[in-house]
């Protein structure tokens, strides 16, 4: 499955991004910041398009059962190396001061 547009793509990034970050049922405001960094420099978005991405990927994230199609989308999408950098962004911008991923 491919995407129909670089939205989509960027929706089901985002959603689980929101999705790790909500393990705990939460998005702290920190954990909020570091999605925000990784979705600006991954897909070149403003404060704006991102804040309104995540309250997008939040409320799929409320209505969803799972994330399966999320993940099945962006591992049809990206190749592994993309995948890859998807993860290290993540981690990179989620190391705190005392460098645990958040």
């Amino acid at each position: 499955m491919l995407f129909r547009s670089e939205a989509e793509l960027r929706m089901a990034t985002c959603a689980l991004l929101v999705e790790t970050a909500m393990a705990d049922e939460h998005l702290s405001p920190e954990e909020f910041q570091k999605i925000v960094q990784v979705l600006k420099g991954r897909f070149d978005l403003t404060d704006a398009g991102v804040r309104d991405l995540i309250e997008a990927a939040r409320e799929e994230h409320r209505k969803s059962t799972d994330v399966w199609s999320f993940a099945n989308q962006v591992n049809q999408a990206l190749t592994r190396e993309q995948k890859f950098e998807v993860m290290e962004d993540r981690t990179s911008a989620g190391a705190g001061q005392s460098g645990e991923v958040g």
